[in-house]
């Protein structure tokens, strides 16, 4: 199982999962939490939509975050045995997961639509967990702009996933040249 959270997100919030056979390996896609950080700073000046613009940039783009899709991609290539599956997450399954899963599916050659689909369907899964933010967010009368803030970090949306797919394409241009 590889845990792509960062190593305070991992130490604040392990995993409970403790099964025999199983190894855990975490593989950070960024340094420090990034995305809880800028999800809830204080001292943000862009709006959420801004924010994640810019770390869905930093998912595709940050040196760091290549290293761990470098090794990650080792260990599915290593992963030859019948009956061995390798599991991988974040903590929403939306951005850091994302973007492994962008790139996996995309390395099998499965179609960007069916791809996308696969993405956008993060919205479907964590539903209840978003109506169930956005209520605590209400009860605690946030303004407008927190609750699209918090609409931003939450949801899949397809101007993320062209981010993810336009980087992702310059760079592998760039890597042939």
């Amino acid at each position: 199982m590889i845990d792509l959270r960062s190593v305070d997100e991992v130490q604040n919030d392990p995993d409970n999962i403790q099964i025999a056979g199983i190894n855990y390996v975490n593989i950070p896609i960024f340094k420090l939490s990034e995305t809880d950080a800028a999800h809830h700073s204080q001292n943000r000046v862009k709006s959420g939509y801004q924010q994640m613009m810019i770390e869905y940039t930093e998912l595709v783009t940050s040196e760091f975050s290549q290293r761990a899709y470098r090794q990650i991609f080792d260990i599915f290539l290593a992963n030859s045995a019948a009956g061995q599956s390798v599991l991988y997450h974040c903590l929403g399954g939306k951005d850091r997961t994302g973007i492994v899963s962008l790139l996996f599916l995309g390395a099998l050659g499965v179609n960007q639509d069916q791809i996308f689909a696969d993405y956008y369907y993060t919205n479907f899964v964590s539903c209840k967990i978003i109506k169930q933010a956005f209520t605590e967010a209400k009860a605690h009368q946030a303004s407008r702009q927190a609750l699209l803030d918090l609409e931003s970090f939450m949801t899949a949306k397809k101007t993320y996933f062209d981010r993810m797919m336009i980087l992702s394409l310059k760079l592998a241009v760039l890597s042939h040249i």
